[in-house]
């Protein structure tokens, strides 16, 4: 939900990859780069991304998943206050795209024909 999340928001413009704990163990960070922001919700993280660029986000006791995505979610709305507004300056075109098109399983059809050699 977080990657669909970014997505929306970002397209393009800032990538986001999202790891369970047992995903991060298998060689998700071996390339440092000091400007990657690496969240960890409901984690200590003292292990992964550049010291300076951690944000360990709490969970109050007894949260469950629901809290997990809410918290999550609010987390993404305070990286999108710290960049330009694209979501807002390209929702009416994205909407009129997949009002029009997107899904009008026909014209998708035809234009996102299987490609064989």
């Amino acid at each position: 939900m977080y990657l669909t999340k970014f997505d929306e928001m970002f397209s393009g413009h800032i990538a986001a990859r999202c790891f369970t704990t047992e995903q991060i163990r298998h060689a998700k960070t071996p390339i440092p780069y000091d400007r990657e922001l690496v969240m960890a919700i409901g984690l200590k993280n003292n292990i992964f991304g550049k010291e300076h660029a951690r944000w360990n986000i709490p969970l109050f006791k007894g949260a469950g998943y629901g809290a997990a995505v809410a918290i999550g979610y609010y987390a993404i709305g305070h990286i999108q206050e710290q960049n330009p507004p694209l979501f807002h300056e390209y929702i009416d075109e994205s909407m009129a795209f997949q009002n029009d098109k997107l899904f009008d399983d026909e014209w998708f059809k035809e234009n996102m024909q299987r490609f064989l050699i």
